[in-house]
């Protein structure tokens, strides 16, 4: 499964940054991201430099004062992950993550599929 963006890489013949590790919140920062840009959790050539990433982030940043909630859904598993990848300490609002997750995965679980998540 091919879970990079599609541009190319100047000076390599790989192509693509991961797009989640791409965003300018603690970029590279605590070996969370490669610096290499075979690998797939390779972070890009710096913060934003992939298109897709940057287009979000520039529309997310215009209706930031509408926004409450941002959640990112993935099609990897069945996991509920909370964001600060950077850091072992968890968020000042760690239990407020858990809750949303916990509700989701309990709904998740009613729908026809019965599928579990682990949060």
């Amino acid at each position: 499964m091919w879970r990079k963006t599609r541009q190319p890489v100047e000076g390599s013949n790989c192509i693509g940054a991961d797009a989640n590790r791409n965003y300018n919140s603690h970029w590279l920062e605590s070996g969370g991201a490669s610096t290499n840009p075979c690998d797939e959790t390779y972070g890009g050539a710096q913060p934003f430099s992939e298109s897709e990433v940057k287009g979000l982030a520039d529309y997310v940043t215009s209706i930031k004062e509408r926004i409450n909630i941002f959640l990112a859904f993935h099609s990897y598993s069945q996991f509920l992950l909370t964001p600060y990848g950077w850091t072992k300490d968890p968020p000042t609002n760690f239990e407020d993550l858990m809750a949303v997750a916990k509700a989701y995965s309990d709904a998740v679980l009613t729908l026809p599929y019965k599928t579990s998540y682990t949060y």
